[in-house]
C-alpha cells in the first residue's frame, strides 16, 4: 500500500516544501505552536502528496492539538525564503482562517500527539505575537482589526 509523503525535498544544497497553517482565535486567544528551539509560529505542517492544502491544515490541527476544525477562508499564500541548517530554503505556505467545529464557552483543551512542538493559547490582550515568519504577525493583526483584505500573495525573505 502506498503511503502519502510530505511534499518536502532537497535539490542540491537547497530545500523546498509545501506547508499549510491556520489562524485559530477563540475567546481573545490565538493558538500558537512553539518549537523546541523557542520559535513561535502558527500550527500546521507539511502538505502530503495527493492532499489539498485545506485537508492538510485540518489534519495537522487534529494531529497537533486534538481539535476538530474547519476552514473559513484562505487568507494568504506566502513564499517564505530562509536559511535552515545552512541550506537555502523555499517554502510555500498556505494560511487559512480556522474555526472549531463545535462552539464552546471555554477555550478548547489541547491534546495533540506531536512531540517536537508545544501548542498553547496566547492571550491577545496581554501577550505580544512574535510569529515566524514575521509576515504572519501582520496577517493576524489585520484579521483582528477586521482589516483583512481579500486573499493575499506575500513574499518574505529572511
Amino acid at each position: 500500500m502506498y503511503t502519502k509523503t510530505d511534499i518536502r525535498t532537497k535539490i542540491a544544497t537547497d530545500r523546498f516544501d509545501v506547508r499549510s497553517s491556520g489562524i485559530l482565535i477563540q475567546k481573545g486567544h490565538i493558538l500558537v505552536s512553539t518549537e523546541d528551539d523557542g520559535t513561535q509560529t502558527l500550527p500546521g505542517g507539511a502538505v502530503k502528496t495527493g492532499e489539498s492544502s485545506q485537508a492538510a491544515v485540518i489534519r495537522e490541527l487534529k494531529e497537533e492539538s486534538g481539535l476538530d476544525v474547519k476552514t473559513k477562508d484562505l487568507m494568504a499564500v506566502i513564499e517564505n525564503f530562509f536559511v535552515y541548517e545552512g541550506d537555502d530554503y523555499h517554502q510555500v505556505l498556505f494560511l487559512y482562517h480556522l474555526q472549531t467545529v463545535t462552539d464552546s464557552q471555554t477555550l478548547p483543551v489541547i491534546s495533540g500527539i506531536e512531540k517536537t512542538i508545544t501548542l498553547s493559547w496566547l492571550d491577545l490582550a496581554s501577550e505580544k505575537l512574535d510569529l515566524r515568519p514575521p509576515v504572519l504577525n501582520e496577517v493576524v493583526k489585520n484579521l483582528l482589526a477586521n482589516q483583512a483584505t481579500s486573499f493575499q500573495h506575500l513574499i518574505y525573505h529572511d
